[in-house]
């Protein structure tokens, strides 16, 4: 078994996505289904946190699982069960007239590590946002392009290693669209989908939602990369032995994108993902293997909040790696309230990934239910939000080592008392999330 010696990896915010479960043990009422709002754990009570069935019961096959995912086991096309739960003009749409170029060429910002490396912004798209008083098509909130996938996108290169990347949320023109202006890059999934790409945590599961929303499986797609409006850019770089992630030219990607729209009329935006790579597969490169933790692990990654106050912790199912690994380092995804993400590994914590706050100023109105305003409540009724995710790598991290045999888990932290949930308008909470994904060179 070859050494391998570690790779910093630099997280200069969040790293974004979501992550699932429902306490509901009954059907849900019509009316009710596919609305993105808490379901309060029944055996809750006061406790600090929630019990660990009715996490578990979200999971394929357990009895707490949302509509969406029932429907997502029961129904082999999981890409039409996502493009269903969206109003119907909602989605990819073509170029509007004077767009901005869809390949944008810049200046190489990470040359210091990796020297020849290029940069390039791929900007994906466009889709079409349904304003605030538009919901899906089995009602929920207003304002949601939801988990809507989008297939075979824009490779950065054919035969390359990836050595940085990170997301954005732009408009037509180029311009930002961000909290500001009423825009948020609520989650996207990055996949990259190809012979050997099996997924870390969900490539031995009989089904994984994510996978099945692209139309794949997670022994033939793996999760590469994902960000919510943090918009983290990850960079491999630092040490003895660079890293990067093997991109061949058999290879495709998919993205499955969220976003909300808090604006009384539709938006059209694209997804920019910009990307360092270096040419074909330099002499001296390393592997590097993302691995996907989640508090429902395979799940659609839409958690019910289970308190409307106070603090409580969710831990995700354990994972158990079948190969030996070095640790690079990892970055957490939290929702508003979040105060941390712990990954741990037989017991033993390796790092704390603690949030921060901001607070924004917005340009969008109060928003008014009696009226039919039924979006988020992200306008000015609410305007501190997370806005980063502190990075574990190098010293920062008790433990580097990835073997098999092993025990890993995550723990996501929250505190209502400390910082102001995510509510609708109608004052229910949204949805949480915890994530930490966490990037290694396994052994050769």
């Amino acid at each position: 078994m070859k050494s391998i010696s570690l790779v910093s990896l630099a997280f200069w915010s969040a790293l974004g996505s979501c992550a699932a479960y429902t306490g509901r043990t009954e059907p849900e009422p019509v009316s009710h289904r596919f609305n993105r709002r808490q379901a309060v754990s029944p055996s809750s009570g006061n406790d600090t946190a929630p019990d660990n069935d009715y996490v578990m019961g979200a999971l394929p096959g357990g009895q707490g699982k949302s509509t969406i995912d029932k429907l997502l086991a029961q129904h082999a096309d999981g890409a039409d069960i996502a493009t269903l739960l969206n109003p119907p003009h909602a989605g990819k749409v073509p170029d509007p007239p004077n767009a901005a170029p869809r390949r944008q060429p810049l200046t190489p910002r990470i040359e210091f590590w990796h020297p020849n490396s290029k940069t390039v912004k791929l900007r994906y798209g466009p889709y079409n946002v349904p304003n605030m008083t538009e919901t899906g098509n089995f009602g929920g909130h207003g304002g949601m392009l939801y988990n809507y996938p989008d297939l075979n996108i824009d490779k950065p290169c054919d035969d390359c290693r990836i050595v940085g990347v990170n997301a954005d949320l732009e408009y037509a023109d180029g311009s930002s669209a961000n909290v500001t202006n009423g825009m948020w890059l609520h989650h996207y999934v990055h996949f990259v989908v190809g012979e050997g790409r099996t997924d870390a945590t969900c490539g031995g599961e009989e089904v994984s939602l994510p996978h099945k929303i692209i139309g794949e499986t997670p022994r033939n797609a793996e999760r590469f990369f994902s960000s919510g409006n943090e918009k983290t850019l990850a960079a491999f770089y630092g040490a003895s032995r660079i890293a990067g992630y093997r991109l061949r030219e058999e290879d495709q990607m998919a993205v499955i994108v969220d976003f909300m729209n808090e604006n009384m009329e539709d938006k059209v935006v694209y997804l920019t993902v910009t990307y360092d790579y270096v040419e074909g597969d330099p002499e001296g490169y390393a592997d590097v293997r993302p691995i996907w933790f989640d508090i429902v692990k395979c799940g659609t990654s839409e958690l019910p909040s289970p308190r409307d106050s106070d603090s409580f912790e969710i831990t995700s199912p354990p994972w158990t790696p079948d190969f030996d690994a070095e640790i690079i380092g990892f970055g957490g995804h939290l929702h508003d309230g979040g105060t941390s993400v712990i990954v741990s590994v037989d017991g033993r914590s390796i790092g704390v990934s603690n949030a921060s706050y901001t607070e924004y100023t917005v340009a969008v109105p109060d928003h008014d239910p009696n009226r039919g305003e039924t979006g988020h409540g992200h306008g000015s009724n609410q305007t501190t939000h997370l806005s980063g995710m502190s990075p574990i790598i190098g010293t920062d991290l008790i433990e580097r080592e990835l073997a098999k045999g092993q025990k890993w888990e995550i723990k996501a932290t929250y505190d209502y008392g400390l910082y102001e949930p995510e509510r609708g308008m109608d004052g229910a909470l949204e949805n949480i999330m915890g994530i930490a994904i966490m990037f290694v060179i396994p052994d050769t």
